[in-house]
C-alpha cells in the first residue's frame, strides 16, 4: 500500500491497515499495479454542503455557468441545444416499411400455398372420378 506521503507498506496476511493518520489518497498496489484508491481523513471544510453563494460560485467556476433555481428549469438549462437530428421519424418510418413488406411476404407465401393446394384439390376430385 501506497501511503498519501509516497511511502509504500507491505499489508500482512491480517488486512489491517494501519498509519492512517495522514490526510489523503491511499493506493493499494499488486506488484507495480493500482488496485484501488481510497481518500482517508478528509478536511472538513471539504464535506460542507452548506449552499455556496453566486458570486463565490461564478468565482470558483467562472462566468459561463448558467444557476438553475426551480427543478422545472433544469431541462432546459442542461439540454440547450441537440446535439444530433431527431431519429425517431427515420426509425417510424423504417418500422412502417418492414410491417409493409413482411404483409406482402406473408400474403404472398398465402396466396401460393392456396393455389397448390386447389390444384391437388382438383387433381384428387379428377382421379376420383376417372
Amino acid at each position: 500500500m501506497r501511503l498519501p506521503g509516497g511511502v509504500e507498506i507491505e499489508i500482512d496476511g491480517t488486512r489491517m491497515v494501519r498509519g492512517t493518520g495522514q490526510a489523503g489518497f491511499y493506493t493499494f498496489l499488486s506488484g507495480d499495479t493500482e488496485v484501488s484508491v481510497f481518500a482517508l481523513n478528509v478536511p472538513g471544510e471539504e464535506s460542507r454542503l452548506a449552499r455556496i453563494s453566486s458570486h463565490d460560485l461564478e468565482a470558483h467556476l467562472g462566468t459561463d455557468v448558467t444557476t438553475v433555481d426551480r427543478e422545472a428549469q433544469w431541462g432546459r438549462s442542461v439540454f440547450r441545444a441537440r446535439q444530433g437530428p431527431e431519429l425517431w421519424w427515420p426509425l417510424l418510418l423504417a418500422a412502417a416499411l418492414l410491417l409493409a413488406i413482411e404483409a406482402l411476404v406473408a400474403a404472398s407465401g398465402r396466396v401460393e400455398r392456396n393455389a397448390s393446394n386447389r390444384r391437388r384439390v382438383e387433381s384428387a376430385s379428377v382421379d376420383a372420378t376417372a
